[in-house]
């Protein structure tokens, strides 16, 4: 059954914070070739790469208007190809990394209230909203 606080938003239009949600991690990798042709590959850290579904939930209860865009960490062309994070795009262009939305979220595992309030103080100061 949906709390009556989040019956409230829903007619409003407003998608609440879920109450048992936590974002999901991806491990991504870059990798470097030295100059003798040899390859190294070096872990990132496990929380900066959240998950497709993890960055959309996030679009969709923060940015019901923007989209979830990825970047690749080395830059666009190159020679160097590296993996790609994920960002939120608000319609004002202003991009934030998905996994600093979801490391906020994570600070109150047991609260979405301030988790939801951590999120949004994350997204206001970005200058997104």
């Amino acid at each position: 059954m949906i709390p009556l606080w989040q019956q409230i938003l829903i007619k409003f239009g407003i998608i609440p914070p879920p109450l048992t949600w936590e974002p999901e991690y991806e491990q991504v990798y870059i990798s470097f070739t030295w100059p003798d042709g040899s390859k190294v590959q070096y872990p990132m850290d496990p929380h900066e790469q959240v998950t497709a579904d993890t960055a959309e939930h996030l679009r969709a209860i923060y940015d019901p208007q923007g989209r979830v865009v990825e970047h690749p960490i080395l830059g666009e062309g190159g020679p160097e190809v590296g993996p790609t994070l994920r960002f939120l795009m608000w319609p004002n262009g202003i991009l934030i990394l998905a996994s600093a939305l979801a490391k906020a979220w994570d600070q109150y595992p047991l609260d979405p209230i301030q988790a939801d309030l951590a999120v949004k103080k994350v997204i206001a100061g970005s200058g997104a909203a």
